[in-house]
């Protein structure tokens, strides 16, 4: 079987990378490569350039006519375009793409294009991010295996147990970066005192970060000297360089492969992939330190550890078996068996856990089945308006720049939000909150291209006027401004019933915080936009599946509301610091309706091809970024279905909403029953004024003020 290999060169010479050593060197010793090449295009990209190593790569792949291309992944920016391998997969020959560092939390763009332009895809450091690619791998147009190869990646022809006497107590082998940092130079103190040494060694950077003589070194060491080091190692320290990372590294499952003692800080994926008898973790500087400790004083233990993690190594792995059979079945297409050898070995409980959380279609605040239909969606917005927002594109980033506030809005959120606009066709732009005025260029530069909406911003800010609109005065027109009411105002005084009006559609940013601008919104808005058709979008809303926001506390503690303040809370996979979006998702449980992540919408919405036509439509990939916010209608509530709204304390000025809950279908037969009621009370006052003038009536009466006289 013919192989091209596609090597990085990242910092040494691409034989001494440990790529070649945890795949190429793997795949060439699994007794099936009858001819294989290289070719170095990180080499030849820093050498020669981008344009040339690109073209090389096409041109190698298609003289060399392999069985299948291996790619092996390096940064971003020092990696092959992706249309590279669309022109290779085009000429029908396959391409594995195998990616090492995949994010923290949730997927991101850079691996979303790989994703979808490859044959096979291989992941070798998250389970967690295994079966998220997994739950969409359906969508992509080529893609036939998906496979967790971690403990495979082991050369096994190297990484062997060797008979050594343990010279070194504890030993940590990695590049002094980060957290690992903090923990050695702990260790280094606290061992002192307890006669236990720490060995210091090794790192991709060729370059001396620490005093060699104290074992405390970056300089790059020979793998043939790793090997002997893990060998000579009592225990050997696995630690991340953040905290929150939940990664599987290479190391822990080399330092099994040789028969020794592994101390690991915990993570939830090593837990799960290796059982509790073959490892030992530690969940802080000082526990890790108590753990050194133990373990070094008591051998036996020790190495039944060890033990029970090299068998368990070695039972479960075999780098010759898979990848020969791997491989075998690209021959034979057989992608069955592809699929079912890359599933990671964990326990039932562990794939009901990953199944159930990890699946993007299975998340409890959105639903990929409702994304279907002909109802407006952010991802299929931007689909259909990609050429509009091309178009549209220059006049957007001159409005942006004028703005000056890039951090309050991305330009790939402008896009997004135009292209929402567009596609909704909203006779109405409703924005709650404007401050310097990015969404109010957005939304303007849409309602002039829609040329029948109109747009009202309600804000008690003053910098609209006062800054932003003398700066856009420069680059547009009187005209362009007739569209928008920019109303100073604090927005639950606003008369919203006399805005809305009889618009028939209505787009609603909703950008402001604090409980009088959620119940204005919940309680009064919202009743007057359940019969007309709207979308609501609410920014600064992170989706940890894909935005590689951090999960963990850090240095905060619980979360809190105080003095307008909120630290970061995670529900779900959705990650905010307003407190608005509790009472939002409150009220969508209790009306049974989805809130949206648009970043979901963009895996669901559309197919691999648009997804892949989108990611190639933008040289600055603006159409494939991260979005950060989540949407919600009421229109998807069956109109046969009651809506409950909240209930406003005090109704301001004007208004002539009704506080109560609104129960939308019934309205008719209530007004019904009104009418209904108004008639019986008519007749019932005719029936009580007829008995008042009888004669009965009369003697009735005088027979009282008889009776009270005489009391």
């Amino acid at each position: 079987m013919k192989i091209l290999f596609f090597n990085p060169e990242s910092y040494v010479d691409f034989e001494e990378e440990p790529v070649n050593y945890a795949l190429r060197l793997p795949i060439l010793n699994c007794g099936v490569v009858t001819e294989y090449k290289d070719y170095l295009y990180q080499r030849i990209l820093r050498q020669e350039g981008r344009e040339i190593a690109n073209q090389r790569a096409i041109s190698e792949a298609l003289e060399f006519k392999p069985d299948l291309v291996v790619y092996s992944t390096t940064w971003p920016h020092e990696s092959l375009d992706i249309f590279v391998f669309q022109e290779i997969l085009k000429h029908q020959i396959p391409v594995l793409t195998q990616i090492w560092d995949s994010p923290m939390h949730g997927l991101v763009p850079y691996q979303l294009e790989l994703f979808a332009s490859c044959t096979y895809f291989g992941i070798s450091d998250s389970i967690s991010n295994y079966f998220r690619f997994k739950s969409i791998s359906a969508r992509m147009p080529h893609l036939k295996g998906i496979f967790f190869e971690a403990g495979h990646h082991v050369f096994t022809d190297l990484f062997q147990k060797k008979e050594r006497r343990k010279k070194y107590d504890v030993t940590l082998i990695g590049s002094n970066e980060g957290r690992r940092v903090q923990l050695l130079d702990y260790l280094k103190q606290e061992l002192k005192s307890h006669d236990i040494s720490l060995y210091k060694v090794g790192g991709l950077v060729d370059s001396t970060k620490g005093d060699p003589a104290e074992g405390l070194t970056d300089q790059f060491i020979s793998w043939n000297s790793y090997v002997e080091i893990i060998n000579f190692s009592k225990i050997c320290l696995s630690s991340q360089t953040q905290s929150n990372r939940n990664q599987i590294k290479g190391k822990v499952l080399e330092y099994l492969a040789c028969g020794t003692f592994c101390l690991s800080d915990s993570n939830p994926d090593l837990r799960r992939l290796i059982p509790d008898d073959c490892i030992v973790y530690y969940d802080s500087f000082e526990d890790c330190l108590n753990k050194i400790v133990y373990y070094v004083q008591h051998d036996d233990e020790r190495e039944k550890i060890a033990n029970a993690g090299y068998q368990w190594f070695h039972q479960t792995y075999n780098y010759r078996k898979f990848w020969s059979e791997f491989l075998l079945s690209i021959r034979q297409g057989d992608t069955e068996t592809i699929n079912r050898i890359g599933q990671p070995p964990l326990s039932q409980k562990s794939l009901n856990f990953y199944q159930q959380h990890c699946s993007f279609s299975t998340l409890s605040f959105d639903d990929s089945e409702s994304c279907k239909g002909d109802r407006v969606t952010p991802a299929a917005a931007l689909w259909n308006q990609r050429f509009s927002v091309l178009e549209a594109g220059d006049q957007l980033r001159s409005l942006f720049e004028a703005v000056g506030h890039s951090t309050m809005l991305m330009l790939n959120q402008w896009f997004q939000w135009y292209a929402l606009a567009l596609d909704l066709k909203p006779d109405l732009i409703l924005e709650l909150g404007r401050n310097w005025g990015n969404s109010t260029c957005v939304f303007t530069e849409a309602a002039n291209q829609l040329g029948n909406c109109r747009v009202v911003s309600l804000c008690p800010s003053t910098s609209w006027a006062e800054i932003t609109q003398p700066h856009l005065a420069q680059i547009v027109s009187e005209l362009w401004f007739r569209v928008l009411d920019p109303k100073v105002t604090d927005i639950p005084a606003a008369d919203v019933e006399t805005i809305i009006g009889d618009s028939q559609c209505v787009l609603l940013l909703w950008n402001v915080s604090g409980s009088d601008n959620t119940e204005f919104v919940l309680g009064r808005i919202l009743p007057l936009l359940r019969n007309r058709r709207h979308v609501v979008i609410v920014p600064n809303i992170s989706d940890t599946r894909y935005t590689g926001v951090s999960v963990s506390y850090g240095e905060q503690g619980l979360w809190r509301n105080q003095d307008g303040r909120s630290n970061q809370l995670i529900l779900d996979h959705l990650s905010f610091t307003d407190e608005k979006v509790i009472s939002i998702l409150e009220f969508a449980a209790r009306n049974r309706f989805m809130f949206h992540s648009a970043d979901h919408s963009f895996l669901t919405d559309i197919t691999g091809n648009q997804m892949i036509d989108l990611i190639n439509l933008s040289v600055d990939r603006l159409f494939w970024q991260n979005s950060h916010w989540f949407w919600f209608s009421l229109n998807e509530i069956d109109i046969y279905e009651s809506i409950y709204f909240p209930t406003v304390d005090s109704l301001k000025p004007g208004s002539n909403a009704k506080s109560a809950e609104i129960v939308a279908p019934e309205m008719t037969m209530l007004e019904q029953r009104l009418q209904q009621a108004e008639a019986r009370i008519v007749e019932l006052e005719s029936h009580i004024a007829a008995m008042q003038s009888s004669k009965f009536w009369k003697l009735r009466t005088l027979w009282l003020r008889l009776k009270r006289t005489i009391r």
